[in-house]
């Protein structure tokens, strides 16, 4: 199964879109940095804290005071997410990114060249049920809080599954593996008042345990 890489850096007042796959293979395009995206996300944060603090906030009674009418937050949220997610998209739908979505929505077929780049089309599998993994890691804090996972280059693959991943652009040091003690089991037991609860379920769970392992 193929993994993409997709970095997005910011240089200068453009963002560099760097694409690898297959260890050796790297594709590079340029966009200009989305500041009004930008400017659409912190407006949509501000009104999604406004609408989640009115609604978990209690009612205040007024008396002798007209109070002013009541903003509708959740039309609000609403149309603030809509203008994100549109320019947002119009952003990724720009045609310096072609060719990045050109090798990210290649079908099943064999190998073959985009016109003018001589870029080959990635040979993916036969298989519809094997997901495409793209991992995007963001220099910076403001590009990574843009909703990648709504990135409506998934409806282009056919059948296929699309999964985003975000990872960090720089990962310092490899994960030691978990040394786990063969054939012992640790479980959290919260205990407190069932009142009426079924745990049978639960209990059966965990007697099922006692003839794979030695509970501790």
């Amino acid at each position: 199964m193929t993994k993409f890489y997709l970095q997005v850096q910011q240089v200068e007042n453009k963002c560099l879109f760097q694409l690898t796959w297959n260890h050796n293979q790297k594709i590079t395009a340029e966009l200009f940095y989305p500041d009004k995206i930008i400017a659409d996300y912190k407006i949509w944060q501000r009104i999604y804290h406004n609408f989640y603090s009115q609604e978990l906030r209690g009612k205040v009674i007024n008396i002798g005071v007209v109070a002013p009418p009541p903003v509708d937050w959740q039309a609000e949220l609403v149309q603030a997410e809509a203008k994100l997610l549109y320019e947002f998209h119009q952003w990724l739908r720009s045609k310096e990114l072609y060719d990045i979505r050109s090798i990210l929505t290649a079908n099943n077929s064999a190998h073959s060249n985009l016109a003018g780049n001589n870029i080959n089309h990635l040979k993916t599998s036969k298989s519809q049920d094997i997901p495409v993994d793209i991992f995007i890691s963001c220099s910076n804090l403001e590009l990574a809080r843009l909703p990648w996972e709504s990135w409506e280059i998934s409806t282009q693959f056919s059948d296929r599954k699309l999964r985003i991943v975000r990872q960090p652009i720089h990962i310092q040091q490899s994960l030691k593996p978990i040394q786990r003690s063969p054939g012992k089991v640790r479980i959290l037991a919260i205990f407190g008042d069932d009142s009426g609860l079924n745990f049978e379920k639960e209990k059966q769970a965990i007697l099922a345990l006692k003839n794979l392992f030695k509970l501790i």
